[in-house]
């Protein structure tokens, strides 16, 4: 149904302007810089270890309990960098509290041309969390169409897509085979990134 597109930010004490400032300061300082999470295995966390795996350096990871104490954290100084939703950090951002590299989204987002990708900078990347709907494995095939018609055709009416990007929410209306593909592909990704990690469940 819906993508939540993520924001790469940071203090604005760290002296990084772009992305690949802050690859470079943190190569420069290996595992000196930190970042918030809302917690082990969030997708706040997940990010920051495909960013790590995707340019080689190493960061430091601080969970927090949730996406508001993390962003806190970040707002306040506690640590010099962080990933969480777009929605969450673009105020802060807007405010000077916070200094918006990227989005993770696979190209700038309409709404905030200005901001690069991080994949301008790390080809390929992209995260962020995203909706759907799933039923029973034996669902009738007759009631799974009929409820990804009714969905797909909510998801495509302009004031739905315009509610949501107001938001900074993006629309992704995939059918059935659609979303299962994405599943499949994104529980090969990640399952890549955790093992590489070392990620275990809390």
């Amino acid at each position: 149904m819906v993508r939540f597109p993520g924001m790469l930010a940071v203090h604005p004490s760290v002296p990084a302007r772009s992305v690949a400032e802050l690859i470079a300061l943190a190569k420069a300082k290996p595992a000196a810089l930190s970042y918030a999470s809302a917690g082990v295995g969030n997708f706040s966390h997940l990010a920051m270890e495909l960013f790590s795996q995707a340019t080689g350096v190493k960061l430091l990871h601080v969970p927090y309990k949730g996406t508001g104490p993390a962003s806190l954290a970040l707002i306040g100084g506690e640590v010099q960098m962080g990933f969480n939703n777009v929605q969450l950090l673009l105020q802060p951002a807007q405010a000077g509290q916070l200094v918006g590299l990227a989005v993770a989204e696979p190209k700038r987002m309409p709404a905030l041309p200005d901001l690069p990708a991080v994949a301008e900078t790390v080809p390929g990347f992209e995260m962020a969390p995203w909706v759907g709907i799933v039923a029973p494995a034996r669902t009738p095939k007759e009631i799974v169409e009929r409820l990804a018609q009714e969905t797909l055709a909510i998801m495509h009416d302009p004031q739905v897509v315009k509610q949501l990007t107001d938001q900074q929410v993006t629309p992704y209306p995939l059918g059935s085979d659609e979303l299962g593909a994405l599943m499949r592909n994104d529980l090969d990704k990640w399952a890549g990134v955790i093992k590489t990690a070392g990620i275990k469940g809390e």
